[in-house]
C-alpha cells in the first residue's frame, strides 16, 4: 500500500503483526478444536445411525470394500467427503467470520493517506451474512460464481469503508472535486437523483 498514490499523496499502512498476532493464535487454535469436535459429533452421529438400522460389517467385508472397489464404492465416498467438507465448512465458519471481520476492521483502521483516515463497523453479523451467501453462490454454481462473489466482495467493501479528513494535495483535491462535477453533469445519475 506504501507505493500507492493519488495524486502525490501516498497511502501508509501504519499497523504491526503483533497487534494481530494473539487474536490470530487464538482463531487457529479455536478452528483446530472445532475441527475435532464436529469430527467427534460426526463419528458418534455416523456410528449410532449404523448401529440403529442393524448394519455391520465385517472386517473381511470391509477390507474387500476398500481394496477391490467399485465405481460405485468410490462415488459414494467422494460424495461423503464432498457433504463433509461442506458441513465441516459451515460448522467453522462462525469463527471465520468473526475472524475475517476483525481483521479487515483491523487493516482499514491502520491505513490512512496523509490527513485522509479511514474507518469500518463490518460486525460478525454483517461478515456472517455476506460469507455464507459467498459460500452458497460458489457451491450452487460449482464455482461459476466467483465473479459474482468478487462483485460482492467489492460492493461491501466500499459500502463498510468511511473516509475522514481532507486530501492535502490540490492535485487530488482538484481531480476529487472534478469527479463530483463530473458525477452530477451525468444526466441518467440526474435522473436517478430525481426520482
Amino acid at each position: 500500500i506504501s507505493n500507492v498514490r493519488v495524486g502525490s499523496q501516498s497511502f501508509v499502512f501504519a499497523g504491526r503483526a503483533g497487534d494481530i498476532y494473539g487474536r490470530y493464535i487464538g482463531y487457529y487454535f479455536l478452528n483446530i478444536v472445532a475441527w475435532i469436535a464436529a469430527g467427534v459429533v460426526l463419528f458418534m452421529a455416523i456410528g449410532s445411525t449404523v448401529e440403529g438400522v442393524g448394519i455391520s460389517f465385517s472386517q473381511e467385508e470391509l477390507g474387500r470394500l476398500f481394496t477391490q472397489p467399485s465405481l460405485r464404492t468410490i462415488l459414494v465416498v467422494l460424495v461423503v467427503a464432498f457433504g463433509v467438507y461442506v458441513i465441516f465448512g459451515l460448522l467453522i465458519l462462525p469463527l471465520r467470520c468473526w475472524w475475517q471481520a476483525y481483521l479487515f476492521r483491523y487493516l482499514v483502521s491502520r491505513s490512512r493517506a496523509g490527513n485522509v483516515l479511514f474507518a469500518t463497523a463490518i460486525s460478525t453479523r454483517q461478515m456472517w451474512g455476506f460469507l455464507v451467501l459467498n459460500y452458497l453462490i460458489v457451491m450452487v454454481t460449482l464455482g461459476l460464481g466467483w465473479p459474482w462473489v468478487l462483485h460482492r466482495t467489492l460492493k461491501l467493501v466500499a459500502g463498510e469503508l468511511w473516509v475522514y479528513g481532507n486530501p492535502d494535495d490540490p492535485l487530488v483535491q482538484a481531480s476529487f472535486i472534478g469527479e463530483i462535477f463530473r458525477l452530477m453533469s451525468d444526466e441518467p445519475l440526474q435522473e436517478k437523483i430525481r426520482e
